[in-house]
C-alpha cells in the first residue's frame, strides 16, 4: 500500500504519486497538461534501482544503466502520465502518475514539481476496451478490493452478489467425486452456486482454460471462484496454466495483468490424501478447535534471512503489528537482525504450530532456508488448528516440477488450510515484499476474507505499484500461487455464536419463510449474516439479514418439496448455523399463489398512483377449509399504503384451486426507483391464520447531480458566485418538469439564492437548469481547499419528490494558507500562514541541559543509534491523557529515525522514510523529521513536562542524518510538542501537536538504498490516511519549503 516509486533497474529511484480511476468501458483517455510550477536544484544525485539477482532474494546496490547514463533531458520525460486500461471483472481501470521529481543526468539538474495541474480528456479510440459492458460480473469481493484500488469505487450494493459462483475441475479418477463431496456441498450450503466438470486425468491446459472461459463468459452469475482438483503431476492430474502458475486461468476480462477470479488448487497426491485435505478445509471453516480457543488470537512470523536485508523484517513487524491491533494477544516472531538465521529444522517453526496458531507468515530464502520438508509433513497440529499460511521467498510453491512446500503445508495431517507461495528461484525483495504485505492487507484489513481473494489483492498491489515501467512485476503474479481451495474463508479473531430461529415446520406450497439471526452473547439483531435456503436439486435461495437480524424469503409457486429444507447461516468470525426444516402438506392452507397489476399506464407502479392488485388465494392444502375466510393485507414499507378494506370469502377454494381478490394500493409520490413493496397477506379462517406474500416494485425517477459550473473558476473564501448545477435522471421513470431547492447544513456556504427550474428528463437525460441560477458565498474562514456539502432536494409537477447531494470546493492551497482537512478533521498550520489566528508562531523550548540558554533540563531517553541497521525505538509514559483521531493515549513511541507515535510500538523502529499513509510503517505516527538517523557522542534525545504550561516536549538534539551505510551526515535539531486537551481544549476533545525545528537540513543524500530527504506529517490509527508536509524534497502547496541552509525555524501545528 501506499505511494510507489519509479522502479526500472539501472534508472533512479524517484518518487510517484499514483491514483487509480474506473473510466467508461470504451473510448480513449488522455491528459491535458494546463500548469506545472517546479523548481530547479543542482548537485542531487538519486539512488539507482538495484539490479534484480537471477539466484538469490537479496537487496544489492544498483548500478547506472548505459541507457540512463546516455539519456539526455530530464526523465521521466513527462510530470503526469496516464497508463493502458486494465480490466477487473467488468471495471475499466487507468492510473494516473504525477512525477513531483525529475532527474537529468547530462546535466545533473533536479526539478522539483510542486504544482501539477491538468485535466482527463476522454473521447477518440480507446485501448482495451470492455467487450459486452452491461453483462453483469458481480462479485462482492472486487466490490471491497476496488474501495481500496480506485479513487472513484462503485457504491457497494447490498446485495450485488451473495454467494459467487464456483468452479471445481475434477479428473476422472475413482474415489476423487466421493472425497470431494462433503466440501462441493459445504458450499451449496454456504449459498454457492457450484458445478462440478470432469476432465481427463492430465487434461491439456487448453481444455481447462477453455472450461473456465465459458464459466466466465455464458454462466448467467459469470463463475468468481475456480478450484483445481489435483496436481501438475502425480496420480490425480490437472496441468497448471503456465510453467510455473495457475495465474494465466485468471486473466479473462481484456488485455491485462489482473485476475478477474479467484483460483486455487487442491493439490492431493492420493485419493486419501485428497479426504486429508477436504477433511483439513471443512473442519477449519464449520467445526474449528474449540476447546481451546487462544489459537484464533495467536499468530507467528518469521523474517529468518540476513541477505534478505531489513525489508522484510520490517513486513514482518508491519503483520504483527496489523494482528495485534486487531486483538491478537500474541504474535511470536523470528526477526533475523535480532534472532539470528533461522537454519537447520527450525524447531521455532514446530513450536509455533504446535502452541496454535491462525496465521502464519515466513520470509527467508531459498526452499525456506533450506527446511527439510518432513518437518512440514510431520507438524504436530494434527487435530488443527489449521492457520493459511504464507510463505514467499524463491522455491516454496514449486509445484510444477517438484512436490513444493505449499504443497506440504496443505497435504499434511497438521500444516496448514492452505498455502501461498513462490514457484521459482531468482526472485526479488521487494516484489516478494510488497506481495507479502498486499496478501495479508488484503485479508485482514481490507477484508477480502476469502484466502484466493487475499492472493489476487497482493497482485493487484504489484501492478498498482510497479504497471508503469515494466512487466517484471508481472512474473510474480505468475509465480506466486495457493496451495488450497480460494473460497476458504480466514477466521481473523475469536469467533461468536450466533442464535438462528425459525418455524420447525414449513407447510408445503408456502411462499415465504422469515429467518432471524441474534448474536447469542448481547442478544441483538446480527445484519448482513448471510442466509442459505437449500434443498438438493431443486431449490437454492439465500439473503442477506436486514439491520435487525431478519432474512425475509419469497418463495416462487410451489417452489418448495416435501422434504427436509436445510438452513444455513455463515458471517464472518461467527461460528455458523447448520439447521433444517421439516417441509410437509398441512390439511389446511390458503395462500397467495400468483398476482397481477392493474395500474394507470405499463402495470408497473410508478409514485402517486393507486394501483389495483389481484390476489390468486390458492388452497394448497389436502382439504378444503371451512368458510367463511377473511382475506387482509398489509404494505411493509413506508412508501406504499393498502386502502381497501378486508375482503370476506364465502366459497373457499377447492384443493388446488384458486379464487381471485382484488386488494387496493396507494404509491407514496415520492417512493424511490427500484423499492421493493412486500405485501403481507393474512387469510384468516376457522382453523387458523395462514400467512403469505407478494410483492411490488416500484419505477420512478431518481435523481443525482452530474456537474456544476462557478463564474469564476474558483470560489475563494470570501467570495460570491452564481452558478449552474446540471441534473441527470438515473431512474426507470420519465421525471416532468421540476423545481430544485438548495441548502448546507455548514456555515461555510451561504446559500444567497436557492432556487431554480428545470424542463423534464427522460431515464439517462442530463440538463442544465432552464429558469433561476443559483448564488452562493463562501465563508472567509474556510480552510482553502476544503470540500463543503450542498444538499438539492426537487418536487415534480406530479408531486414526485427527492434529494441529492454534491460536494463544493472552496479556495485553493497556497503557500502562507493552511491546508487540510483529512478524513478525519485534522488542519495543518504552519509559521507562515500569518494571516491565520491559528497558526503557530516559533518558540524553540529548549531542553537539553547542554544547550545554550536551556529552558528546562530534559529526561535523556537512553537511545543510541551508531549507524546502519543500529535502530532503537523505546516507550515513554505520557503525563496526559492524549486524545489522537478520537482515542486516548497514555503511552508514546520514540525512534531514533525522527519519529514518535502514539501507544506501544517499541519494536518498530522504521528507518526508511515514505510517504504518509504508507500503511507499512507506524500507526498513529508523528514525524517530526522522518529519515535514517544516528546519534554520536553530542548526540540526545529528551523528554520534559512542562507542568505549567500543560504540554510534554521530545528534542531530538544535535541527531545526524546517516550517509551511505555509517557516513555522519548533517546535524539536525528538531522537537515535538503535545498539548494537554485539559489545558488547551478543542472542539473535537484530540489535543494539539507541534512539530519545530531549530537547526535542520532537508539533505539529499541518502543511507544505502534509503531515500533522500525527510517526511514530515501525521498519519491515522491505521496509517491508512493522514497528511503529509513533505517527502522527497517535494512539499505540500501549503507547506513552506525549508531552506537548505541551517537555521530553519519552522513551526508545524496539527489541529
Amino acid at each position: 500500500a501506499g505511494e510507489p516509486s519509479t522502479t526500472i533497474v539501472g534508472w533512479p529511484d524517484l518518487p510517484m504519486i499514483s491514483r487509480a480511476l474506473l473510466i467508461p468501458p470504451t473510448g480513449g483517455v488522455g491528459i491535458e497538461l494546463k500548469r506545472v510550477d517546479y523548481r530547479l536544484e543542482e548537485g542531487l544525485h538519486p539512488a539507482i534501482v538495484p539490479a534484480l539477482d537471477g539466484t538469490v532474494d537479496a537487496e544489492l546496490p544498483g548500478e547506472p544503466a548505459q541507457e540512463f547514463l546516455d539519456w539526455d533531458g530530464f526523465w521521466p520525460p513527462e510530470p503526469v502520465v496516464v497508463s493502458e486500461p486494465a480490466i477487473l471483472r467488468g471495471y475499466r481501470i487507468v492510473q494516473i502518475t504525477t512525477y513531483p521529481v525529475q532527474y537529468n543526468p547530462a546535466t545533473g539538474v533536479t526539478k522539483f514539481n510542486d504544482r501539477i495541474d491538468f485535466d482527463l480528456v476522454y473521447g477518440g479510440e480507446g485501448h482495451n476496451e470492455l467487450l459486452d459492458p452491461d453483462r453483469p460480473r458481480p462479485s462482492r469481493y472486487v466490490k471491497r478490493a476496488l474501495q481500496v484500488l480506485v479513487e472513484n469505487p462503485p457504491e457497494p450494493g447490498r446485495d450485488d452478489l451473495l454467494s459467487g459462483s464456483y468452479l471445481y475441475i475434477v479428473p476422472e479418477v475413482n474415489g476423487v467425486d466421493d472425497a470431494l463431496e462433503p466440501l462441493i456441498e459445504w458450499r451449496r450450503r454456504q449459498g454457492h452456486n457450484v458445478v462440478v466438470e470432469h476432465v481427463n486425468n492430465g487434461a491439456n491446459a487448453g481444455t481447462i482454460s477453455d472450461l473456465i472461459e465459458e464459466a466466465y463468459e455464458d454462466w448467467d452469475t459469470p463463475v468468481e471462484f475456480v478450484a483445481l482438483v489435483g496436481d501438475a503431476q502425480g496420480s490425480i492430474r490437472i496441468p497448471a496454466a503456465s510453467g510455473n502458475g495457475d495465474y494465466n486461468y485468471t486473466r479473462l476480462d481484456g488485455n491485462d495483468p489482473l485476475p478477474d477470479i479467484a483460483i486455487g488448487r487442491i493439490s492431493a497426491s492420493s485419493v486419501n490424501v485428497l479426504r486429508r485435505v477436504v477433511n483439513k478445509i471443512v473442519s477449519y471453516e464449520v467445526d474449528p478447535p474449540l476447546e481451546d480457543r487462544s489459537w484464533f488470537l495467536q499468530g507467528a512470523v518469521v523474517a529468518g534471512h540476513v541477505g534478505n536485508g531489513l525489508g522484510t523484517v520490517l513486513v514482518a513487524k508491519y503483520v504483527r503489528k496489523e494482528l495485534l491491533t486487531l486483538g491478537f494477544n500474541e504474535v511470536r516472531h523470528w526477526y533475523h537482525n535480532e534472532d539470528g538465521e533461522i537454519g537447520g529444522n527450525q524447531p521455532f517453526v514446530t513450536e509455533c504450530f504446535e502452541w496454535g496458531i491462525s496465521i502464519f507468515h515466513y520470509r527467508a530464502y531459498q526452499h525456506m532456508n533450506q527446511l527439510n520438508q518432513g518437518v512440514i509433513t510431520n507438524l504436530p497440529n494434527t487435530e488443527g488448528p489449521w492457520p493459511p499460511v504464507l510463505a514467499i521467498s524463491c522455491d516454496t510453491g514449486d509445484f510444477v516440477g517438484t512436490n513444493g512446500y505449499t504443497e506440504a503445508f496443505l497435504q499434511a495431517r497438521g500444516g496448514g488450510v492452505g498455502a501461498i507461495g513462490t514457484a521459482t528461484p531468482g526472485t526479488n525483495v521487494r516484489f516478494n515484499n510488497m506481495m507479502a504485505g498486499g496478501v495479508w492487507k488484503g485479508i485482514y484489513k481490507d477484508k477480502l476474507y476469502a484466502f484466493g481473494w487475499g492472493l489476487n489483492m497482493g497482485k493487484y498491489e504489484l501492478w498498482r505499484a510497479y504497471d508503469r515501467h515494466d512487466n517484471y512485476y508481472m512474473n510474480f503474479m505468475d509465480w506466486n500461487n495457493l496451495m488450497g481451495d480460494p473460497g476458504t474463508h480466514i477466521w481473523t479473531g475469536d469467533p461468536r455464536e450466533m442464535n438462528v430461529s425459525y418455524d420447525d415446520e414449513i407447510a408445503l406450497g408456502a411462499s415465504h419463510i422469515s429467518v432471524a439471526v441474534d448474536d447469542e452473547e448481547d442478544e441483538t439483531g446480527i445484519p448482513e449474516a448471510l442466509v442459505c435456503l437449500y434443498q438438493p436439486d431443486n431449490l437454492h435461495m439465500v439473503a442477506y439479514t436486514d439491520e435487525n437480524g431478519v432474512a425475509e424469503f419469497f418463495l416462487p409457486v410451489n417452489a418448495l418439496e416435501e422434504d427436509v429444507l436445510m438452513i444455513t447461516v455463515t458471517k464472518h468470525n461467527y461460528l455458523s448455523h447448520i439447521g433444517e426444516v421439516i417441509v410437509h402438506e398441512h390439511e389446511y392452507f390458503l395462500g397467495v399463489e400468483d398476482w397481477s397489476i392493474e395500474d394507470d399506464e405499463d402495470g408497473i407502479p410508478n409514485p402517486g398512483e393507486s394501483v389495483e392488485v389481484t390476489l390468486e388465494l390458492a388452497n394448497l392444502g389436502s382439504e378444503t377449509p371451512a368458510g367463511p375466510v377473511t382475506v387482509t393485507a398489509e404494505a411493509l414499507s413506508p412508501w406504499a399504503e393498502v386502502i381497501s378494506d378486508p375482503v370476506e370469502i364465502e366459497d373457499i377454494p377447492d384443493v388446488d384451486e384458486s379464487v381471485q381478490v382484488v386488494i387496493d394500493v396507494d404509491i407514496n409520490d415520492s417512493a424511490p426507483d427500484g423499492e421493493i413493496v412486500l405485501l403481507s397477506v393474512d387469510a384468516e379462517g376457522r382453523e387458523a391464520v395462514w400467512n403469505s406474500m407478494a410483492t411490488l416494485e416500484i419505477e420512478a425517477p431518481g435523481i443525482e447531480v452530474v456537474s456544476f459550473d462557478f463564474d469564476e473558476e474558483i470560489l475563494d473564501p470570501g467570495e460570491f458566485t452564481e452558478m449552474d448545477i446540471e441534473i441527470s435522471n438515473v431512474g426507470h421513470k420519465e421525471l416532468p418538469g421540476f423545481t430544485t431547492d438548495i441548502w448546507c447544513e455548514s456555515d461555510l456556504l451561504g446559500i444567497l439564492r436557492s432556487d431554480a427550474r428545470y424542463d423534464g428528463l427522460e431515464p439517462g437525460q442530463s440538463d442544465m437548469q432552464a429558469d433561476g441560477r443559483y448564488a452562493v458565498s463562501a465563508h472567509i474562514f474556510t480552510i482553502p481547499g476544503m470540500e463543503v456539502e450542498l444538499r438539492l432536494a426537487i418536487e415534480a409537477e406530479n408531486g414526485f419528490r427527492d434529494t441529492t447531494s454534491i460536494m463544493i470546493p472552496i479556495g485553493e492551497v497556497a503557500q502562507n494558507t493552511p491546508f487540510g482537512p483529512d478524513k478525519y478533521g485534522y488542519v495543518c498550520f504552519d509559521s507562515d500562514d500569518t494571516d491565520w489566528e491559528m497558526a503557530p508562531v516559533y518558540d524553540w523550548v529548549e531542553i537539553d541541559p547542554n544547550a545554550e540558554e536551556a529552558d528546562f533540563h530534559g529526561e535523556n531517553t537512553g537511545l543510541r543509534d551508531g549507524g546502519d541497521n543500529q535502530d532503537r525505538s523505546v516507550l515513554v509514559e505520557l503525563p496526559f491523557n492524549f486524545q489522537y483521531y478520537g482515542e486516548d493515549f497514555d503511552e508514546l513511541t520514540i525512534c531514533t529515525n525522527g519519529w514518535a507515535a502514539l501507544g506501544n510500538q517499541r519494536d518498530l523502529t522504521d528507518f526508511r522514510n515514505r510517504h504518509i499513509a504508507q500503511a507499512l510503517g507506524p500507526n498513529a505516527q508523528l514525524c517530526v523529521f522522518w529519515d535514517n538517523l544516528m546519534l554520536n557522542n553530542d548526540s540526545k534525545i529528551l523528554t520534559y513536562y512542562d507542568e505549567r504550561e500543560g504540554r510534554f516536549i521530545v528534542e531530538w538534539s544535535k541527531v545526524h542524518r546517516l550517509w551511505g551505510r555509517n557516513q555522519v551526515g548533517e546535524e539536525e535539531t528538531f522537537q515535538l510538542i503535545l498539548y494537554d486537551t485539559e489545558r488547551f481544549p478543542t472542539y473535537s476533545g484530540d489535543g494539539v501537536i507541534i512539530f519545530q525545528y531549530k537547526d535542520v537540513t532537508n539533505g539529499s543524500t541518502p543511507a544505502h538504498n534509503d531515500t533522500p530527504y525527510c517526511t514530515i506529517g501525521i498519519s491515522n490509527l491505521d496509517d491508512s490516511d493522514g497528511l503529509e508536509y513533505t517527502y522527497w524534497n517535494s512539499f505540500h502547496p501549503g507547506a513552506k519549503p525549508f531552506d537548505h541552509g541551517r537555521n530553519s525555524e519552522i513551526a508545524i501545528k496539527f489541529t
